[in-house]
């Protein structure tokens, strides 16, 4: 990670909220093609520098962890669009609770599967995040159609405001 790379997208989206502090979508798609770790510095840059644009970033970019929020029904809408494959392995990097959100919405021989690629020999980090991105975008594109309600930003223990 190139701590020049950041700067540069920590001074676009400054430049963006500038000229006009609703243009949220042009800012969330310069962190979308930023890397989960570059995310992390610039929302930690703009959480300790800018608050005001903290909470405009966080509210609104939707990560592959904010999918703990989806229900049952559109778990099962994830996995009917996907194979077991691609679900497994966009799971392979989730923690306990979204994996739980997943797996207790699938049964029998999809759900022996999607264990079988999470828990199966090592893969590709590219390969995992490339089956969670493309899920990603399925969620987001539900979400833009009112079909689902995913919020970004989940709280954080260590977000914290005073």
């Amino acid at each position: 990670m190139e701590f020049e790379e950041i700067e540069v997208k920590i001074n676009k989206i400054k430049k963006i909220y500038e000229r006009n502090m609703s243009d949220t979508k042009s800012m969330i798609a310069i962190l979308e093609e930023s890397t989960r770790q570059e995310i992390n510095e610039i929302k930690r840059y703009f959480s300790t520098n800018s608050p005001q644009l903290y909470v405009a970033i966080n509210e609104n970019i939707i990560l592959f962890e904010d999918l703990i929020q989806l229900d049952q029904k559109g778990v099962r809408w994830v996995v009917s669009e996907f194979n077991p494959q691609t679900v497994g392995l966009a799971l392979r990097l989730a923690d306990q609770s979204l994996r739980r959100n997943f797996l207790g919405a699938v049964a029998g021989d999809e759900k022996d599967e999607i264990i079988g690629v999470m828990e199966g020999p090592p893969r590709k980090k590219i390969e995992v995040e490339t089956a969670q991105n493309q899920i990603l975008n399925y969620v987001k594109k539900l979400n833009d159609q009112g079909k689902i309600k995913i919020t970004g930003g989940l709280v954080e223990d260590n977000d914290v405001y005073v």
